[in-house]
């Protein structure tokens, strides 16, 4: 589904902070606070019981960073148009929330499903979610160290601003080289783990990433410009959501959880399936491409997807 068409589908739903704190717009005139469900509401328990599935060191990055849960309310996803076209998750990086339909959680819940099921999806939307964090908190450190105040003239007296013969600011022409870079990241992570081996680092999978695109980053930009709209034109969508594949994966492997149900094949998927019934619309595909989307989505849930379907 489009950015836009999803962004435009949740402005209209009906929304609640399910965890966190609502992240406020103060600039946009459709901005408005949203309700916060209570500590003792059956989705907030719901939630804190997936919530500790996730990793200790992962939970508390969730726990500990500025973002929200974002409940939007209702019996279908985020955004629908039939069995192939649906997004279930979205990342609202300008207000730091992730958006995650009441539907899903309801869905998990009649069916039985164990809470890891739900769990593999907060994984995988936070961790791109406190990568992009990581991002702006890079972006903003680097543009303070970047800045130095400007000395007044001495014979034109004190300075309006302060008696402390400073005014203003001046770019220092600091650079944001690799080592500068690798300490950054290094004292504003929250969530990734840091190995002595490059190659099983968490954060010099991060730097190696980001590398290229940060260190051509002006000081000046960084400081005159919001970091969250740079961070939003650097933010690769395409590598987080690899990243957050990979990791998702790593932790049901070394935490050996059960495999027999999954986020994405079986709660969204079964949720579009459901809703596609509902209203009558058909299932089976009607073109090529319908086949095509149908197989690349076997071939996610299942190595031999062709073998699958002659052995039925």
């Amino acid at each position: 589904m489009g950015h836009d068409e999803v962004n435009r589908a949740i402005t209209g739903a009906d929304k609640t902070i399910l965890f966190g704190q609502q992240t406020r717009l103060p600039h946009f005139p459709e901005d408005r606070r949203l309700s916060r469900l209570h500590a003792g509401d059956e989705r907030v328990l719901f939630f804190w019981r997936v919530l500790k599935k996730v990793p200790a060191n992962l939970r508390r990055a969730l726990i500990e960073a500025p973002i929200s849960i974002t409940l939007v309310q209702g019996d279908t996803l985020l955004c629908f148009r039939d069995v192939r076209h649906h997004q279930a998750v979205h990342l609202g990086r300008r207000r730091r929330t992730i958006y995650l339909p009441e539907l899903l959680m309801l869905q998990a819940e009649e069916c039985g499903y164990d809470y890891w099921a739900i769990a593999e999806g907060l994984i995988y939307a936070g961790w791109m979610l406190l990568d992009y964090l990581l991002l702006v908190d890079v972006l903003t450190d680097f543009g303070h160290r970047a800045m130095r105040r400007k000395k007044s003239d001495p014979q034109q007296g004190a300075s309006s601003e302060g008696d402390d013969g400073l005014t203003g600011w001046n770019w220092s022409g600091l650079r944001l080289s690799e080592p500068l870079l690798r300490r950054l990241v290094q004292d504003n992570n929250r969530h990734r783990r840091q190995h002595p081996d490059p190659g099983k680092s968490e954060v010099e999978e991060f730097i190696a990433g980001y590398r290229s695109a940060l260190i051509r980053v002006e000081g000046l930009n960084v400081w005159s410009h919001e970091p969250w709209e740079i961070g939003r034109d650097l933010f690769d969508v395409d590598l987080e959501q690899r990243w957050a594949q990979m990791k998702m994966e790593r932790i049901a492997d070394i935490f050996d959880y059960p495999r027999m149900f999954l986020f994405d094949r079986d709660i969204i998927h079964g949720a579009a399936r459901d809703l596609a019934t509902r209203r009558r619309q058909p299932l089976e595909p009607k073109s090529f491409a319908d086949a095509l989307h149908d197989y690349k989505d076997a071939h996610r849930f299942d190595r031999h997807p062709l073998m699958t379907e002659f052995c039925r």
